[in-house]
């Protein structure tokens, strides 16, 4: 009878004491399982029209961002004609870059008419030569050609040069107006926007 005494106290006293150490471990155990089960940091949406732009945005933004390039490999980006599909990507964009000046007719287009998402023409952020000032001099060529090709290039890319991601200057300066609007539009990471930027530009300083 003692025996089967000690036998209950002691496996009461065995229930009790892992009743205690579930009640203890039971706060941790929810915690880890709400870290495990914690969705992804949702990334920022953010259109580009045109390669080069993407490329600054993706050294900014890194792992921050989903970029949407508007102009396809391949395609012309003059004459690019933006699908159903993507003027609806384009109105989800938390922010879009673009190029202005009607370098690109169609895309500027369905970007200006963006009610409710930040638009950033790059072109703003350099100073955009004259056109002409970038034309070969040889007096061997037709001039009556070379008259026809000035109105052509005129139509495709109006009064001035509009390849600016050529020169480095220019690429620094619109990684800065990227920088800075990233920060605008998600405050809690500027720090990362600005460090990735700058690691950018170091490099694009060693190139000019």
């Amino acid at each position: 009878m003692v025996t089967i005494l000690i036998i209950d106290i002691v496996t009461g006293m065995k229930q009790r004491s892992l009743a205690i150490a579930m009640f203890v471990l039971l706060p941790a155990v929810v915690a880890c399982s709400n870290s495990t089960s914690s969705p992804p940091a949702e990334k920022l949406s953010v259109s580009v029209a045109l390669y080069p732009i993407a490329e600054i945005v993706q050294r900014v933004g890194g792992t921050s961002v989903e970029i949407v390039n508007l102009t396809p490999p391949g395609t012309d980006a003059h004459d690019v004609e933006l699908t159903a599909k993507q003027v609806q990507r384009l109105a989800e964009s938390d922010v879009v870059f673009y190029f202005g000046d009607n370098f690109q007719p169609g895309t500027e287009k369905a970007i200006k008419n963006l009610a409710a998402v930040p638009t950033v023409d790059l072109f703003e952020s350099v100073e955009l030569l004259d056109a002409t000032l970038n034309e070969p001099v040889n007096d061997n060529h037709n001039h009556d050609v070379e008259k026809e090709a000035d109105k052509e290039d005129a139509h495709n890319h109006g009064e001035h040069d509009p390849h600016v991601w050529l020169d480095p200057a220019n690429m620094i300066a619109m990684t800065k107006t990227v920088v800075s609007t990233l920060s605008k539009v998600e405050p809690e990471k500027a720090d990362a926007f600005s460090q990735n930027g700058d690691k950018y530009i170091a490099e694009l300083t060693e190139l000019g």
